[in-house]
């Protein structure tokens, strides 16, 4: 919208400034931005004797408003009232109608102005110069919508206490937008810097040596109990990085009204933050804590064990690297230069170079950067071939499906051109899923692209840039809540000294250290993986297509949230058997649009479904019975001896029903007897066989992974249950102890434990271990049984089947490998 005001700076300043010596003209379209108050600093710096004129109010230009010590109600020179005014103007104030003049009007809206920057009352000349300087920037002193009103009252803390008294000199006015960008995190590290004693000449908003030292020194660890300014700096760098994060689920820092105080509840959040950066977990705020709030990469001289490198990996370089504490090494698939280019660097990964890797006892992390230091290289087609390429890649040195390939964002990105980015990955995306393997992708780049891109294209994994703190995306972002890697420091064998990686037993090598996070990407530990996987690997990727059509689904059933996609997907898969009598109310009815939409995308199943191979216990799995107790058992997630809905949906609905089986017709045997006969026995089927208590169990287990991790999707559950390796042990999984999480996790681990959660849930006289809900499940379950048959009026002899329940679930747990 034209502001006639402005319109009418933008004019009289190019007609009074045009044949000054490197003045560059503003667009006349009434619309304030950086063109027209760079201009307007040209003239001012032309007024205040400056030549030749530069778009920029730099150290020369604020000197020099310095120098001049009029303020506004004071200056004689018509044209530098009318900057005044203009400027007042361009930032949303009103100016004196008569632009040559600075009346009453002009100075109530400066005074408003002083105010909002939170420096109400120090009108004095060497304020005024920072002040002009903020006039003549973009920089914004309202809350702006979706701006915190606490991060505002944090930068006016800045602005009063450390530039408003000349605390600071080289310190300028931070915005107060409510927003935490580079200028405040500039701004609060100087008054850091200020607090723990720098000398003011040595302060200038970089996080180096100096300031190192200092804050290593024990009197700037922060503790409970602690007050005053520096005290109010830290908690301020703990808002600007909250939330943090306890696995998905969000922690906001606890403000507390602005109190400059160290408190219980500022303890619990920096502990928090610390596990979720993967720092010391102590609770104080030393200098690994500071440094962790105030730069993106930290403690650059913390323990990392994963690493990148463009340099070919040797079964000599990877024992070096194995010997100083390196875990895993990030490789590139491929490189677009041929090798005569002058550009070309090498740093594709060879044939056989992955085997080796592997072979040493590292983790692979496979990477993909065509260029990507430019915005021109980031456009959806781009990203599609380059998705189809690295596919083809990942095969060819038999990377297994499931990994994730990491595409880079070389560059400081500004966040202006991350819509462009996310079209790139949007490509990328397209281009995996187009191939069989449908390996996932993650983002390399800053804090700002890596949460941005994730949070639109559904990126897994994060890896942070972290190293380059000083990048504009890295500066008032926090860690990605996706994060898996964060480079923090780089061995640089042409560095001056050289800082190559090396043990003494390899010449210096060029490798960046980052820190691995735990429970994150496990990298590839395995190639080519054997055809055992192959079952398995099929039925994650039709999950995943499943997926895939939910999101599109959304698209055009605007009310359906993007949080219902695990219970969509679930529910597709049991609604050809799980559908009736109690299923509509325990888990909601089947909803038909869902499943019609999925049928006109050709997914659909047989009523005799079934997932073909379990890779650990090599027999088929009767996959609708899994997922629909797996829904029924997140949805109702209990571990406490109280059984639930969701227990009915799977084990316990099958103990009822091996239960009923018995009284109607094994009678004759004891408890103890029958189940040693009938239960979990391959060649005796019953109404808990062998399929169906691993199936029970697995859908125990897979909803404790999803009840703990809030973002985690089904196919990713299956993945990390069923495909996964340990990192820790070579050749398991999670699904090769399978019977040890079901009876630790959901019964307590021992005989005693198991057999009285099995006693509450068959109702054997003890009603508190059940919800009434479940009461009157059991009693649908158990409807056809005589009322002396009931587990509650069977009295002792229910006892052996109790046991024997209990004892084939600890004998199946102890059969498996202990947890290392």
């Amino acid at each position: 919208m034209t502001d006639p005001m402005v319109l009418e700076a933008q004019r009289w300043v190019n007609e009074t400034y045009g044949g000054v010596d490197g003045y560059v003209s503003c667009d006349t379209d009434g619309s304030t931005g950086w063109a027209t108050v760079l201009s307007l600093t040209q003239a001012l710096q032309h007024e205040l004797g400056l030549s030749p004129v530069v778009q920029n109010f730099g150290e020369n230009t604020l000197n020099a408003v310095w120098a001049h010590r009029r303020l506004p109600d004071s200056e004689t020179n018509t044209n530098i009232i009318r900057i005044y005014n203009y400027a007042l103007w361009c930032k949303g104030y009103t100016g004196s109608p008569r632009a040559d003049m600075w009346d009453t009007t002009s100075q109530s809206s400066l005074d408003d102005l002083y105010e909002a920057m939170g420096v109400a009352g120090h009108h004095n000349w060497w304020l005024w110069a920072r002040v002009t300087r903020a006039l003549l920037r973009m920089d914004q002193f309202r809350l702006v919508p979706r701006g915190s009103s606490t991060t505002r009252e944090i930068q006016q803390y800045l602005n009063r206490t450390y530039v408003a008294g000349y605390t600071v000199p080289a310190m300028g006015l931070v915005p107060c937008d409510g927003y935490y960008a580079r200028e405040t995190q500039k701004g609060l590290l100087m008054a850091i810097q200020y607090e723990i004693g720098l000398p003011t000449s040595t302060i200038t908003g970089y996080f180096g040596r100096g300031t190192t030292t200092a804050l290593k020194q024990q009197q700037y660890t922060m503790e409970r109990g602690d007050t005053g300014r520096l005290a109010y700096l830290f908690k301020a760098a703990c808002w600007f990085n909250s939330p943090t994060y306890d696995g998905l689920s969000p922690i906001a820092f606890p403000w507390e009204d602005g109190k400059a105080e160290f408190t219980a509840a500022t303890e619990d959040w920096v502990r928090a933050f610390q596990d979720f950066t993967q720092n010391a977990v102590h609770g104080m705020g030393t200098f690994q804590t500071w440094a962790e709030l105030l730069i993106s990469k930290g403690d650059e001289s913390r323990p990392g064990t994963g690493s990148d490198t463009a340099e070919v990996i040797t079964a000599e370089k990877a024992a070096a690297m194995r010997s100083k504490g390196f875990a895993a090494v990030g490789r590139y698939l491929d490189e677009h230069l041929p090798p005569g280019d002058p550009y070309y660097i090498g740093k594709k990964l060879r044939a056989g170079e992955a085997q080796t890797i592997i072979d040493s006892g590292l983790k692979l992390i496979p990477l993909f950067q065509y260029n990507g230091t430019v915005l021109a290289n980031f456009t959806e087609p781009k990203g599609y071939d380059q998705g189809l390429i690295a596919h083809s890649k990942a095969k060819e040195h038999g990377i297994p499906p499931g990994a994730c390939i990491y595409f880079a964002v070389d560059y400081d990105a500004q966040d202006h051109e991350i819509g462009q980015i996310i079209s790139y990955f949007k490509g990328v995306r397209r281009g995996l899923g187009e191939r069989g393997a449908h390996y996932q992708f993650g983002v390399y780049g800053t804090r700002n692209v890596c949460t941005r891109v994730s949070d639109a294209t559904g990126a897994r994994w994060s890896f942070v840039a972290g190293m380059s703190f000083e990048y504009s995306g890295n500066m008032g972002f926090p860690l990605p809540v996706n994060w898996s890697l964060n480079q923090i420091y780089e061995y640089n064998p042409e560095a001056d000294p050289p800082t190559g990686f090396t043990d003494g037993t390899i010449a210096p090598m060029g490798l960046d250290k980052n820190v691995w996070r735990h429970g994150a990407d496990p990298g590839v530990s395995r190639l080519n993986m054997d055809e055992r996987y192959q079952d398995m690997i099929r039925q994650v990727q039709f999950v995943r297509r499943i997926e895939a059509a939910f999101d599109e689904y959304r698209e055009t059933h605007l009310g359906v949230p993007e949080s219902a996609q695990r219970d969509h997907v679930m529910t597709f898969f049991r609604h050809l058997k799980y559908y009736e009598g109690q299923w509509p109310h325990v888990l909601e009815p089947v909803p038909d649009p869902w499943i019609d939409f999925l049928s006109s995308k050709n997914l659909w199943l047989d009523v005799d479904f079934r997932w073909p191979n379990d890779p650990v216990a090599h027999t088929s799995v009767d996959f609708q019975h899994l997922m629909a107790s797996c829904q029924g058992m997140l949805k109702y997630y209990s571990t406490s001896v109280n059984t639930t809905l969701g227990d009915g949906t799977g084990w316990l609905g099958d103990l009822l029903a091996f239960f009923a089986e018995w009284r109607n017709d094994y009678d004759h045997l004891g408890g103890s007897e029958f189940c040693e006969l009938y239960l979990a026995n391959p060649n005796k089927p019953s109404a808990l066989g062998e399929q169906d208590l691993r199936a029970d169990a697995d859908a125990f287990n897979l909803a404790k992974l999803l009840h703990g991790s809030s973002g985690m999707k089904v196919s990713e559950a299956l993945e990390s249950y069923y495909l996964t390796e340990n990192l820790d042990t070579s050749d398991l999984r999670k699904a090769h102890r399978r019977f040890r999480s079901f009876t630790g996790d959901r019964f307590g681990g021992t005989r005693e434990a198991v057999a009285s959660v099995i006693n509450g849930a068959l109702g054997n006289g003890d009603e508190n271990h059940s919800s009434m809900m479940m009461t009157i499940g059991r009693f649908v379950l158990l409807r056809d049984l005589e009322p002396w048959e009931k587990p509650w009026n069977l009295g002792d002899e229910l006892d052996g089947f109790v046991d024997g329940i209990a004892g084939k679930l600890i004998e199946l747990a102890n059969a498996e490998p202990e947890a290392s």
